[in-house]
């Protein structure tokens, strides 16, 4: 796969990737808080990822997302009422990527220690 690719291109020891759905590895069991970093690139709404990262995340991990330029409906969804959990956000950046178009955002939440 490309992260593992990058991982022995850049040597990276202590670095796990995990490849799979999301919904077999859940199914397994054995991934509940063991990751100190959760990184997603577009996948879910984040309503719908706060809840896989408190699963994968260790206490005081970090989730980092790529998102689209207009993020806010998302944030406001995500904290609204007990919809977070214990995640938090930390961090909300613009991002320019070249070939594509409007900038992007990257927000990065914290799981609570």
């Amino acid at each position: 796969s490309f992260l593992k690719h990058i991982q022995r291109l850049l040597n990276l020891d202590g670095v796990f990737t995990l490849q799979d759905r999301t919904e077999n590895i859940v199914r397994e069991g054995q991934w509940r808080e063991k990751f100190d970093v959760v990184i997603s690139r577009a996948s879910l709404k984040l309503p719908d990822l706060m809840p896989l990262g408190q699963y994968f995340l260790a206490p005081g991990g970090l989730l980092i997302t790529l998102k689209g330029p207009d993020v806010s409906p998302e944030v406001d969804a995500a904290f609204s009422g007990e919809n977070h959990g214990n995640i938090f956000q930390l961090y909300q950046e613009d991002i320019n990527l070249p070939l594509l178009g409007p900038p992007r955002k990257i927000i990065i939440l914290e799981k609570a220690k």
